[in-house]
């Protein structure tokens, strides 16, 4: 129901805190889509896969609370991201294992694998 797109005011503010990663990934998708309307960007996602799915059944018209599908996204933006990836001789870590491994050390307050220490076995991957 938003193909005006949505205010400030209507969006609101952050519940916690938005860390570094988070900012640098909303930055990154702001200047890619930005350039899209509302309406632009909502038949984007109903063209993806996972909105597909989560219809299946459900009338054109008819309204729907039915959840996408976690996997169906991880699947369909981890290809996406593979694909906006420069090839290169060199092998490069997944974005999406290395921006979910340092959401998972922000989460976890810490206790997980720093981002540093990806990037450092991406690294060393590539030498061997």
């Amino acid at each position: 129901g938003k193909r005006h797109g949505i205010t400030p005011e209507e969006a609101g503010e952050p519940s916690e805190p938005i860390s570094a990663t988070v900012t640098d990934l909303i930055e990154m998708i702001w200047r890619e889509y930005a350039k899209f309307t509302p309406a632009e960007l909502v038949k984007m996602t109903h063209d993806e896969p996972a909105w597909k799915e989560a219809r299946i059944g459900v009338d054109p018209d008819e309204s729907s609370s039915n959840v996408l599908s976690a996997e169906t996204m991880k699947v369909f933006f981890t290809d996406v991201a593979r694909k906006a990836v420069p090839k290169s001789k060199y092998p490069m870590p997944d974005p999406v294992e290395v921006w979910q491994a340092d959401l998972q050390y922000e989460r976890s307050g810490g206790r997980g694998v720093p981002l540093e220490e990806v990037m450092r076995r991406a690294k060393a991957a590539r030498k061997s």
